[in-house]
């Protein structure tokens, strides 16, 4: 039997399917946007006012999902976190993702040490070992490395309440500022009030 020669109708089809993963694709892609930070009664009575808190942060939407994450701090100076917020209601118990990235002599240094590579935290006067983060790939051997660790919301609560904050990756310490400990505080607060995109 000869084979079929194609239609007009299987290559419309055959266009179709290539065409449409790179739609799905844009679709899918995230908006960034400049998120203002409103506070509400719950988040005032666990964090207090917001008087010293950024009053916007960095974000990202998809436009098929009614989360919006949330950015705090910056990889360029230290620790950067991600947080996840609503655009439909409150978060009851919010959680974080935060960033790090080491490279240069603290780089060498954390590979040649016999210490295991656990992230720490110290918030005020305790010590929380969180276990190893993630670690990504760098683009060369000579590239800074970057790690991620997931922040449960008991950590996390007791995070965005803290006076004073040193994390260390290996036993190398991470630039921790109090900027980024606001930023976040206001993620937080942002995401137990609900998010609001500004338009």
């Amino acid at each position: 039997m000869t084979a079929l020669l194609p239609t007009a109708a299987h290559l419309s089809l055959a266009l179709l399917l290539a065409v449409t993963p790179q739609l799905a694709s844009q679709r899918r892609a995230p908006k960034s946007l400049k998120l203002s930070v409103r506070s509400c009664s719950r988040a005032d009575s666990l964090l207090g006012p917001a008087n010293d808190e950024p009053k916007s942060l960095r974000a990202e939407a998809f436009p098929d999902r009614d989360t919006i994450r949330v950015y705090a701090g910056d990889t360029r100076n230290g620790l950067e976190a991600s947080v996840l917020a609503s655009t439909r209601a409150s978060t009851d118990d919010p959680d974080a993702r935060v960033y790090m990235i080491v490279g240069g002599e603290a780089k060498r240094a954390l590979f040649r040490s016999e210490d295991s590579l656990r992230f720490t935290l110290r918030i005020d006067d305790s010590l929380f070992d969180l276990g190893p983060p993630h670690v990504g790939r760098p683009l060369s051997p000579a590239a800074p490395i970057g790690f991620d660790i997931w922040i449960g919301p008991l950590m996390l609560s007791k995070l965005v309440r803290a006076n004073r904050v040193e994390a260390t990756v290996g036993g190398a310490p991470i630039e921790t500022s109090k900027d980024f400990v606001r930023s976040l505080r206001a993620s937080y607060r942002v995401a137990l009030c609900g998010a609001l995109p500004e338009q």
